[in-house]
């Protein structure tokens, strides 16, 4: 569509910003043959005056003969309108400097922006509220839902967790030291330029102050090298920091008036006990046609919505929300046959009512062919519950406690729940609701990372020499190592992966296709329009 390579506004930047710490092949990602080939052909076509160096210690000289910003900028303005989607967001991509970034970024959404917008927004429902929405505290599926359409990652990982550059320009290891150089263009909603330092105070506070400083033993400091450019020393060269760099957790983000925000596609615009409102970031830099998302607890206000004419009633896919899951207290006083009996009783109770009432549930146990006998367990069995799973669990404990005191449950509030350690409770099981990837290592490994499945098991031997052994590197090897280990607690009753839990989302009119993350969360930001 355009003659001009726009890798030429690359290479300007490169010469004008006097970049040093990479060859010019490496920060254009090309080898040096192929450079040397590129020169020649834009020196041939009148963009530059190319003379390569020839000698010991002499360098090749690079002087521009074409305003190379200003005719892409021209070039821009002229064909936005018939630019695919694609073709805008490519354009966005470009080191532009700010004056001409400001202009193009208008221009170039507009092209995208229907008369009228008012009807790119979504609403979708939640079953809850979370009571705090923090990269380093929360827990919860919805708080995470948010979280990645708010806030960016240094790195990001595609379906097949290979890691790609989100925030991080280029980076290149040193030794054990990895350096990571940043784009210059990436904004916080309200127009501040995101720099090293709020990459620093970030990684400081999620990798030596936060819950997950565990999984970070592999660091020894962090240190900011300029405005853009900042390392970090590890004990040990690995690329297992850029994975764990591309989780929810390793977002970054800065703090204004108690407030946290991010350089995602959305913003945190309004929250309340009954719904959370997102709204576009403005100076995100590519389009984004969803302008609003509305998640609302309240289901009478969501089947409104979903009947209105903005939303297509023939249109709609299932989403993964989360597994459901029966975890033993490790340290309970039940011996290992009484385990038994208590699980497969439970999953009796459990598979009965799934049957007759759970829609968008997926069994994933054999079907239970008889119900154990709990009469002689030793005393009965303290179950923690919250708001959010009482229901189903009081219908366990009456079907069970009809021939006697079996079930007691131990109530506490589901932000409570997510705050305070399983250690804390005087309990022996929890049935439990995580979101996190279906295939193994991964499974495993987001059990002992971000669930609550860690406050009971990140202690166990095996888990912790598998945490030891986790890196990115080693992925094949793993595979059977996890499924082993989550065996063996199966084996041992003291884990049930019960239930795939799914939800049926309905697309406005205005929407065509939403992808899904790996965690299956719908991802708004890239959401296609008719």
């Amino acid at each position: 569509m355009i003659k001009m390579d726009k890798r030429l506004l690359y290479l300007e930047k490169y010469i004008t910003d006097n970049i040093e710490d990479v060859t010019l092949a490496e920060y254009l990602n090309i080898s040096n043959r192929q450079l040397s080939r590129l020169l020649k052909q834009w020196a041939d076509e009148g963009y530059i005056k190319y003379t390569p160096a020839v000698g010991r210690g002499r360098k090749a000289e690079i002087t521009f003969i074409t305003d190379v910003e200003k005719e892409l900028f021209y070039y821009a303005m002229k064909h936005h309108k018939n630019m695919t989607l694609q073709e805008i967001n490519d354009f966005l991509e470009l080191p532009w400097d700010d004056e001409s970034k400001e202009v193009i970024v208008k221009k170039l959404k507009e092209s995208f922006k229907q008369e009228d917008s008012s009807g790119n927004m979504v609403v979708d429902f939640v079953y809850s509220i979370p009571y705090t929405i923090h990269p380093h505290i929360s827990q919860d599926i919805i708080s995470f839902q948010v979280i990645t359409q708010t806030n960016n990652t240094l790195y990001k990982l595609d379906k097949d967790n290979k890691i790609l550059n989100e925030i991080v320009k280029y980076d290149e290891w040193k030794e054990q030291t990895l350096h990571i150089y940043l784009h210059k263009d990436i904004y916080f909603n309200d127009k501040t330029k995101l720099t090293a330092q709020h990459v620093y105070d970030s990684l400081y506070a999620l990798m030596f102050d936060s819950n997950y400083r565990i999984y970070f033993g592999n660091v020894n400091k962090i240190t900011i090298i300029d405005k853009y450019y900042l390392t970090i020393e590890l004990c040990e060269r690995t690329d297992h920091v850029k994975y764990l760099l591309a989780e929810p957790f390793a977002s970054i983000f800065k703090v204004k008036n108690g407030e946290l925000q991010g350089t995602g596609p959305y913003y945190l615009s309004f929250k309340d006990e009954n719904e959370i409102k997102l709204s576009l970031n403005p100076y995100y830099k590519r389009v984004v046609l969803i302008e609003e998302i509305l998640l609302i607890k309240n289901r009478k206000r969501f089947l409104e919505y979903i009947s209105s004419n903005k939303y297509d009633k023939s249109l709609s896919k299932r989403v993964y929300i989360g597994n459901d899951m029966l975890v033993f207290n490790p340290n309970t006083t039940f011996s290992l046959e009484e385990r038994h009996v208590i699980i497969e009783a439970m999953l009796y109770v459990l598979y009965e009512d799934n049957i007759n009432n759970w829609k968008n549930f997926n069994w994933l146990l054999d079907e239970p062919q008889s119900r154990g006998d709990i009469s002689n367990i030793s005393r009965p069995v303290r179950m923690l519950v919250d708001q959010y799973n009482a229901e189903i669990m009081e219908k366990v404990r009456d079907e069970l406690n009809k021939t006697g005191y079996y079930i007691e449950l131990i109530y506490t509030e589901h932000h409570n729940y997510l705050s305070t350690s399983l250690k804390e409770y005087d309990v022996d099981i929890v049935w439990m609701s995580e979101a996190y990837n279906q295939k193994q290592p991964f499974m495993l490994y987001d059990l002992l990372l971000h669930c609550k499945f860690k406050d009971w098991y990140i202690d166990d031997p095996n888990c912790i020499e598998f945490i030891k052994n986790y890196r990115y590197e080693n992925f094949d090897q793993l595979e059977n190592i996890a499924k082993t280990i989550l065996q063996s607690f199966e084996d041992r009753y003291l884990f049930a992966n019960v239930l795939l839990k799914q939800k049926v989302f309905f697309y406005p009119s205005v929407v065509k296709y939403v992808d899904e993350d790996k965690y299956g969360y719908l991802d708004f930001g890239n959401a296609i329009l008719k």
